[in-house]
């Protein structure tokens, strides 16, 4: 049997990093803003994944917690903003600032108290202890 010499074997620049293509890392950078400037920790944040999220942050040490969307938000705002009280859990456990205000002044906190979310109220001990809910 002969091989073809038009035919070449994988090279090792074109295998992927399973990790990297299950979490949606374009070019490696898992800081890598789309156009509303969120991040992948932002995606993962905001649809309440906690899993993906928590290996995320695991497997890539420059994932930056406290990254900024175009409207100021972070995973953290996120997260409370939508009641994904495990993803909260998530993120702070990571080391997410808590008191970090959007651009509307709206803290993690407040955003999970406006919509109703009382199991987001239980990272409340991270914040400032004045604020009580």
């Amino acid at each position: 049997m002969q091989v073809s010499e038009e035919c070449s074997p994988v090279t090792e620049s074109l295998v992927r990093d399973p990790l990297a293509e299950l979490l949606g890392v374009v070019d490696g950078d898992v800081n890598r803003p789309d156009g509303g400037g969120r991040t992948l920790l932002h995606s993962l944040s905001a649809e309440g994944n906690a899993r993906l999220l928590q290996l995320a942050i695991t497997a890539c040490h420059d994932a930056d917690l406290e990254a900024t969307d175009r409207h100021g938000q972070t995973p953290l705002n996120l997260a409370a903003r939508h009641g994904h009280g495990d993803v909260v859990a998530v993120l702070l456990a990571a080391g997410a600032t808590a008191d970090h205000a959007d651009c509307d002044g709206w803290t993690a906190l407040r955003a999970a108290a406006w919509g109703g979310h009382t199991q987001v109220r239980e990272f409340s001990n991270f914040c400032n202890p004045i604020i009580s809910v």
